[in-house]
């Protein structure tokens, strides 16, 4: 109660903060806009300002939610590091935290524009940059602080690619100019590893004959794939496999 008689100047005390309440409804009721905050598992104690004067410290304590992490993009990346990866989610604030910290499995996010710098750029409530150290592994947890608060990252991952490497061919079929053949290529990382399965799968990937690709290709799994060649001419011609962009050849 003490609300005052209408509209006024009145404004909620929060921690160091102050909001406007502007939406008096009565001298026991009114409404006070708090902008969106990342103080996650801070508690609050309100306190009231009407005019001057200043009210009790609540006894009801409040607290905003945590930051949430949904997706990164991309999720993967080469082992050499990625530039910028943006991590999106909610709740990063509605401006320029003071401190954003996070890793991968204990591989530090360093600021897009200065590398030299520990960090994520903040860009939005929804939105965070993070350049990526080179590195290796997979399932790699993103852990994240927020103004010393740490934010819900729950099957979060970020896997590095592991270069393909081609180790033997099976050949079957025709090996006439006219007809093709059907290759089997034998090696490793021909897969990406997916967190959720539990288990490799099948990223895209394109088979080379020289530098004609082939007609056809098939997953098996992450050591092996087959090729369609078309037909063509020529002798101890390389054979290639592309995995999101890394290249290894026979």
């Amino acid at each position: 109660q003490g609300f005052g008689p209408g509209q006024g100047s009145q404004s909620l005390l929060y921690g160091s903060q102050v909001s406007e309440c502007s939406n008096w409804t009565s001298d026991t009721s009114i409404g006070c806009f708090l902008p969106a905050s990342v103080s996650g598992n801070k508690h609050f104690f309100p306190q009231l300002s009407v005019g001057s004067i200043l009210s009790n410290v609540s006894d009801h304590a409040f607290s905003f939610d945590l930051a949430v992490v949904s997706s990164l993009k991309p999720a993967y990346g080469s082992i050499g590091g990625v530039p910028v990866l943006t991590v999106l989610g909610h709740n990063f604030g509605n401006a320029q935290p003071q401190e954003v910290i996070g890793d991968f499995g204990g591989i530090s996010c360093l600021q897009p524009n200065n590398v030299a710098q520990k960090g994520l750029a903040w860009v939005s409530d929804s939105s965070l940059l993070c350049s990526l150290q080179p590195g290796s592994g997979q399932s790699l947890q993103l852990h994240l602080n927020i103004d010393t608060v740490a934010s819900n990252t729950k099957d979060v991952f970020f896997q590095y690619l592991r270069n393909p490497q081609v180790t033997a061919l099976q050949y079957s079929g025709t090996y006439l100019q006219t007809g093709g053949a059907n290759v089997t290529v034998l090696g490793k990382a021909f897969s990406i590893y997916d967190t959720a399965q539990k288990q490799y799968v099948n990223a895209g990937f394109t088979c080379r004959v020289g530098n004609t690709l082939a007609l056809k290709a098939a997953w098996f799994s992450d050591t092996s794939v087959s090729c369609l060649v078309g037909p063509g001419s020529g002798q101890d011609l390389p054979v290639s496999v592309e995995v999101l962009g890394s290249y290894a050849t026979i």
